[in-house]
C-alpha cells in the first residue's frame, strides 16, 4: 500500500505466488510418478529436493512476469526461493530486488531438514545478491548477518506496524467482561500471540 502512494512510483503490480503454477499451490492433475512420489517420499526429502533444485515452475513464472512488464523493483517475499536471487540477479541485471525477510525459511517445521547449517549460510549468501533487506526486527537482523556479515550495509529495519486507533489496550471493564464471556478466573493470567510459529 505505501508503494501504491509514493509519488516515485507509476505503478504497482502485486503478484502472489498463489497466481503462480507451482506444484505447491496447484490443484492441476499432476502424474502417476508426480502423484507417487507425493505418496511415497517424505516430506522431508521432498523440501530438500527443491531447495537443491529450486528452479521449477513459480522460478519460470516470476521470469515470465519480470519479462513482460520489466519492473524497476522486485520486492520478494522470503520462502523456499530463497535460491532463486542469484539467478534473478544474472538474468535481469538493472532490476533492483528487495528481499523481505521475517524469518528464515528453516525455522519452524523446517528446523530439522537435512544439512541445515549449509542451508542458513547459502540462504544469507543468496540474499546478499540482493540491494536490500528488509527484516522486521534488529535480532532477525543479526541472526542473518551472523551467516554473512556483509548484509548488515544493506539491511533496513522495518518493524511489523499497528494502527493504534484500531488496536489498543482494552478498558479494564471491557477485560473483565471479556474474561465473563470467555469464563476466564478474574486472577487468571492470560497471554495472547497472534502469529505463525
Amino acid at each position: 500500500r505505501v508503494l501504491h502512494r509514493h509519488p516515485q512510483v507509476a505503478e504497482c503490480r502485486i503478484f502472489p505466488a498463489e497466481s503462480a503454477p507451482s506444484p505447491l499451490f496447484s490443484s492441476a492433475p499432476q502424474s502417476r510418478f508426480a502423484r507417487l512420489a507425493r505418496a511415497v517420499v517424505p516430506v522431508r526429502a521432498r523440501m530438500q529436493w527443491r531447495m537443491w533444485r529450486p528452479f521449477g515452475l513459480d522460478y519460470h513464472s516470476l521470469c515470465g512476469v519480470l519479462s513482460e512488464f520489466r519492473p524497476d523493483l522486485l520486492v520478494i517475499r522470503m520462502g523456499i526461493q530463497f535460491r532463486y536471487i542469484q539467478r534473478l540477479r544474472a538474468r535481469f541485471p538493472l532490476l533492483k530486488i528487495c528481499v523481505e525477510y521475517n524469518a528464515s525459511f528453516l525455522e519452524g517445521p523446517n528446523q530439522h531438514l537435512w544439512f541445515g547449517h549449509y542451508w542458513r549460510r547459502e540462504e544469507a549468501r543468496q540474499i546478499s545478491f540482493a540491494d536490500s533487506v528488509s527484516v522486521v526486527s534488529g535480532q532477525l537482523g543479526d541472526e542473518l548477518c551472523a551467516f554473512h556479515p556483509a548484509l548488515r550495509s544493506k539491511m533496513v529495519l522495518n518493524p511489523n506496524g499497528v494502527d493504534i486507533d484500531r488496536f489498543h489496550p482494552a478498558e479494564p471493564e471491557e477485560r473483565l467482561e471479556a474474561r465473563r464471556v470467555l469464563n476466564i478466573p478474574d486472577r487468571a493470567v492470560v497471554f495472547g500471540y497472534i502469529g505463525g510459529m
